[in-house]
């Protein structure tokens, strides 16, 4: 005997007589036809009260990112801080929370507002040269440590956001990722004391193209060296 079940688009009770496979037609439909109507929903909102709406949700979980991401940076580095005799107390936690908080307030706003990356990255430029030169200033090798907490905050708030914004929100924190593992603002501050022709400057702006192969072509070498 067919269970009686409340037919999902009328609220009726359907024909008793229906077969398994037409009950379950029914419920297909009613399901296919919610996500439809979620998908309309979605497509109709405001872009600009989209991205509010990530932005305001990204800010709230920034506290707790940044959190984890000081205890997975710890648990990866802190027997290396040891091992290659690394001050401690040169490494101040609230400091660098500080700063990973500003720094991604920033890179949010900027996403918000649709200001592309390659705008934050003029706006933010100076900020993260100053904290890189901060950081490098006591012990050159502390950049690892910082520029590590920054790398696994954004890639958090990544994880955090709708899946469809994730790829946007990765370009905005690769400037941050940019700026603290090249030192970028000194290479502009040593560009500008040149002639925008000066042979050295068309040396650089020739090999710039080649740097992310010979990147990948020295992070290959290492993991063949040390596959542990």
């Amino acid at each position: 005997m067919n269970k009686i079940t409340e037919s999902p688009q009328t609220g009726q009770t359907p024909n008793t007589s229906m077969s398994p496979a037409q009950l379950a037609e029914l419920w297909a439909k009613k399901y296919v036809g919610a996500l439809e109507d979620y998908d309309r929903a979605v497509q109709s909102e405001d872009p600009a009260k989209v991205l509010q709406k990530n932005a305001e949700q990204l800010r709230g979980e920034l506290r707790s990112a940044s959190a984890r991401a000081w205890t997975l940076t710890e648990s990866l580095l802190s027997y290396q801080v040891k091992r290659h005799g690394i001050k401690a107390d040169l490494i101040d936690p609230w400091r660098v929370s500080k700063d990973v908080h500003a720094v991604y307030a920033k890179a949010l706003m900027a996403y918000e507002r649709e200001i592309p990356p390659r705008r934050l990255s003029i706006n933010i430029s100076s900020q993260l040269g100053a904290i890189r030169k901060y950081y490098t200033s006591g012990d050159p090798r502390l950049i690892g440590f910082v520029s590590m907490q920054f790398h696994h905050c954004g890639q958090l708030l990544v994880e955090s956001a709708p899946k469809r914004e994730q790829t946007v929100l990765a370009s905005y924190f690769k400037v941050i990722d940019d700026h603290l593992y090249m030192p970028l603002q000194r290479a502009y501050e040593a560009a500008a004391q040149y002639a925008y022709d000066d042979e050295r400057l068309r040396v650089v702006q020739t090999l710039l193209p080649h740097s992310t192969t010979i990147a990948n072509s020295v992070v290959d070498r290492v993991q063949q060296l040390y596959p542990n």
